[in-house]
């Protein structure tokens, strides 16, 4: 029902796009798309619809919502395979902090296969079979969960980045660096809402894009 619901808000918005009167607008790009049918693709209808899918609640570079997208010196090939080696890292890290949950209770909460399991069943476990005090087992199964989630939102900004970039649709500038150095956040309000949420978020309908 979930999924149904997030498909009818992203293919409305796509919708309101393609056939509004006066759909928003976007900015020139800091510079041209790599290959020429990325070019006339970016021109086309078709494409702002999509694009807004996948933007609706970044509003990156679209007027008057955004300002425009500032130029780097960055090559394209720089930013793909920037992008490439931050998600392969952070997936490296992920699959690393995953292992020994996976080892610990394969059938449980380390289910590789995304089964689940009884939390405390598993902090009793941990207990009886292997003598770790509860709050030790507490203490690392918090730390286990951030170092997990905070990696994975990382592999699946950076693998967006690296395929919508490295096809040329999208400039290097389009995705900027919102999962790198979290501890330079100002507080959990700043990364959560404004470097992830914000970025991949379910859609809303309430968005200022509704009257477009």
């Amino acid at each position: 029902m979930r999924f149904g619901f997030l498909q009818v808000t992203f293919y409305s918005s796509a919708t309101r796009w393609a056939f509004s009167r006066s759909p928003p607008s976007l900015y020139p790009l800091p510079h041209p798309p790599p290959f020429p049918p990325a070019r006339f693709l970016r021109r086309t209808t078709l494409f702002k619809s999509i694009d807004l899918l996948c933007n609706e609640n970044r509003l990156i570079n679209i007027s008057p919502y955004s300002p425009p997208l500032k130029s780097s010196n960055i090559s394209w090939f720089r930013y793909t395979t920037y992008h490439i080696c931050m998600f392969s890292v952070h997936f490296l890290i992920y699959d690393m902090t995953t292992l020994p949950l996976a080892l610990l209770a394969p059938d449980g909460v380390g289910d590789t296969f995304g089964g689940g399991g009884d939390y405390e069943l598993f902090l009793g476990e941990m207990r009886h079979k292997y003598g770790v005090p509860e709050l030790l087992s507490r203490m690392i199964w918090t730390l286990e969960l951030g170092f997990t989630v905070y990696n994975g939102m990382a592999v699946m900004y950076h693998g967006f980045a690296m395929f919508s970039i490295g096809s040329g649709v999208w400039c290097g500038e389009e995705w900027p660096k919102l999962m790198d150095k979290p501890w330079l956040s100002t507080s959990l309000s700043e990364l959560w809402g404004k470097r992830w949420h914000q970025t991949l978020r379910v859609s809303r309908h309430d968005t200022s894009l509704t009257e477009s």
